[in-house]
C-alpha cells in the first residue's frame, strides 16, 4: 500500500509582500478520496497566528504541526481528506487565512500536496517540531517514539530563509519540494519532504545547507488505510411541470393547484413571468405541506416586465389538487407562472449554487444571461428564466430543454415567462439564453441547483386534528370514503 501514498504537489504559492492570506490554485485535478496536504513557511510576529482555510466544496482543515519562532519565521501544516463526490476540480483556489487580530506575515511560500491511500479520519500519528539557531547547518526533526503502523506517509516541512541551499539526507529515499518568496528582502523559502514508509520506527527527517541559516521544522506521519469507496453520485433530474397559471387583472397574488403529486425528497422550483411597476417586488409563496420556500433570483425592468425564481424542498408529499399561493407586496397587472418538479437535488441549505441576472430594456430577438463564475460541482440542474411579452416565440438555447411556460391572455399588455433547464455533467460557467421571433424587451436570470441527498422526509401526512396539525401515517389518512 506505501507505494501508493507518495506525496505529489498540487500547487505551490509565494507572497513577496505583507500579506494576511496566501492563496493556492490547484494545477490538477484531486480525486474523491485522497488527502491534501498545505504546507507554509511565514515569517512570523511575537504570537504564533490563527489560520483558516477556505476552499470550494467546504473541505474539512485540520492543523497538524506547526514550529514557531518569535519575530523570526515559522512552518505549519495542514490536512483535509477529499470528501467531495465528485472530487477538487483543477482550478480550484484554496487561501490559507491569518485571523483579523493577528498580525499581517512579511512573507510566504507554500505547497500543496496530495497523497491517496491515507486513512480519512483519526489519521495523524505522529508529530514532532524542533528550530535551529543562526548557527545551524543541518535543520533535523527526530521523533522519539515509532510509529503505530508500517504503511505510513511521512512529511517533513522546514522554514528557512531563501537563501540557503538544502539538500535532504534524511531518511533514504525521501522527494523535496522547494519554493520560496522573492521580494526585496527577508524572503522564506518552505522545504517539504514526502516519503511513503513500508515499517515501523522512529522517524527522523532533515538534510543539510550550505550556509548557516535559522530554521523551524516539523515532522508529521499519517497513517494509511484502504481508500474509501465514492459514494453513488446522486442524478439531478427535472421530472417535469406540476402546475401553471396565469392573471389578466392586477392583483397581489396568484395561486396555481397541482395536476399530481409531489414526493417527499423532490424539490419545487416556481417561474414568474410578471408586469413590473416603479417599485422593486418581492414575493413570497405558501403551501398546504408549509415547505420553506426562498426566493433564489428576480429581476426586472421598471415598469416593464418582471421574472423571478423561487423554490423549495419538501419533506412531506404534496398531493394532487394542493394550491401553492405567490404573493406580491405590490399589485401587478398581469401575471403567469410555472411549477416544476426536481428530484436528486440537495435540500439543506446551501443547495443553490450559481445566480446571475440580466435584462434587456432595449429590444432584442436573443436574450442571453451570462455567468463568469464556474459552477461548484459537476452534477447540478441550470435554469433559465425569461419574462417577455406575450407576443414572442420563444426558442430555448443550445443544448436546454423547453419547460412549459404560461402568458397572460387578457386584451392588453400581456407578459408570459419562458422556462428552460439542463442537466450539467462537469463544471464549467453556464450561459442561459434563447432566440425571439421578434424583438422584445426581457429580464431574465439564470440558477443552479446542485445535486445530492435530499432532507430527512416525513413518511406521515399532515392532518387537521382537534385544532392541530399533526403527521399521522399515511396508510390511516382517509380519502373519498376509504382508508388511503
Amino acid at each position: 500500500m506505501a507505494a501508493t501514498m507518495v506525496a505529489t504537489p498540487v500547487a505551490t504559492a509565494k507572497a513577496d509582500a505583507s500579506t494576511k492570506t496566501l492563496s493556492f490554485t490547484t494545477g490538477r485535478a484531486v480525486p474523491y478520496g485522497s488527502t491534501l496536504f498545505i504546507c507554509v513557511a511565514a515569517s512570523s510576529s511575537t504570537a504564533a497566528p490563527t489560520f483558516t482555510i477556505s476552499a470550494a466544496g467546504g473541505l474539512t482543515w485540520a492543523q497538524d504541526a506547526t514550529s514557531f519562532v518569535v519575530s523570526v519565521a515559522q512552518s505549519v501544516v495542514f490536512s483535509a481528506p477529499v470528501t467531495l463526490t465528485a472530487g477538487l476540480p483543477s482550478g480550484t483556489t484554496l487561501t490559507v487565512t491569518v485571523a483579523a487580530s493577528d498580525a499581517a506575515l512579511a512573507r510566504w511560500a507554500g505547497a500543496v500536496m496530495e497523497a491517496s491511500s491515507v486513512l480519512q479520519a483519526a489519521y495523524v500519528d505522529r508529530v514532532a517540531t524542533a528550530t535551529g539557531g543562526s548557527t545551524s547547518k543541518a535543520p533535523s526533526v527526530a521523533d522519539t517514539i515509532a510509529t503505530a503502523q508500517a504503511d505510513e506517509l511521512l512529511l517533513g516541512v522546514f522554514a528557512t530563509p531563501a537563501n540557503p541551499v538544502f539538500t535532504g539526507t534524511t531518511p533514504a529515499g525521501v522527494a523535496w519540494t522547494t519554493v520560496a518568496s522573492a521580494g526585496a528582502s527577508a524572503n522564506k523559502q518552505v522545504i517539504v519532504a514526502h516519503k511513503p514508509l513500508s515499517a515501523t520506527g522512529v522517524q527522523t527527517v532533515g538534510g543539510t545547507t550550505d550556509i548557516q541559516a535559522t530554521w523551524q521544522g516539523c515532522l508529521v506521519t499519517y497513517k494509511g488505510g484502504a481508500p474509501p469507496t465514492p459514494p453513488p453520485e446522486v442524478q439531478a433530474v427535472v421530472s417535469g411541470a406540476v402546475a401553471t397559471n396565469h392573471l389578466d387583472a392586477a392583483a397581489k397574488k396568484i395561486t396555481l393547484t397541482t395536476t399530481r403529486d409531489v414526493p417527499a425528497g423532490s424539490s419545487l422550483v416556481l417561474a414568474l413571468g410578471c408586469s413590473a411597476v416603479a417599485v422593486l417586488s418581492n414575493f413570497t409563496v405558501s403551501d398546504s405541506r408549509g415547505a420553506s420556500w426562498r426566493l433564489d433570483a428576480k429581476e426586472e425592468i421598471t415598469s416593464n416586465v418582471l421574472v423571478a425564481v423561487l423554490s423549495a424542498p419538501l419533506v412531506a408529499r404534496l398531493v394532487s389538487g394542493s394550491v401553492v399561493t405567490v404573493t406580491c407586496d405590490q399589485s401587478l397587472a398581469r401575471w403567469s407562472a410555472t411549477l416544476m418538479e426536481i428530484t436528486g437535488t440537495q435540500q439543506a441549505a446551501g443547495y443553490v449554487d450559481r445566480v446571475v441576472t440580466a435584462t434587456g430594456g432595449t429590444a432584442s430577438t436573443t436574450p442571453s444571461v451570462v455567468d463568469t463564475v464556474a459552477t461548484a460541482q459537476a452534477n447540478e440542474i441550470v435554469f433559465g428564466a425569461f419574462a417577455l411579452p406575450a407576443t414572442p416565440v420563444f426558442t430555448e438555447g443550445a443544448g436546454y430543454t423547453l419547460n412549459p411556460g404560461a402568458a397572460s391572455t387578457a386584451a392588453t399588455a400581456n407578459k408570459q415567462v419562458a422556462l428552460e433547464h439542463k442537466v450539467l455533467t462537469s463544471i464549467g460557467t453556464q450561459t442561459a439564453n434563447g432566440t425571439l421571433d421578434t424583438s422584445a424587451a426581457w429580464a431574465g436570470v439564470l440558477v443552479t441547483y446542485k445535486a445530492g441527498d435530499p432532507l430527512p422526509q416525513s413518511t406521515g401526512e399532515w392532518v387537521l386534528r382537534s385544532g392541530r396539525l399533526v403527521i399521522v401515517p399515511q396508510q390511516q389518512v382517509l380519502r373519498s370514503g376509504s382508508l388511503r
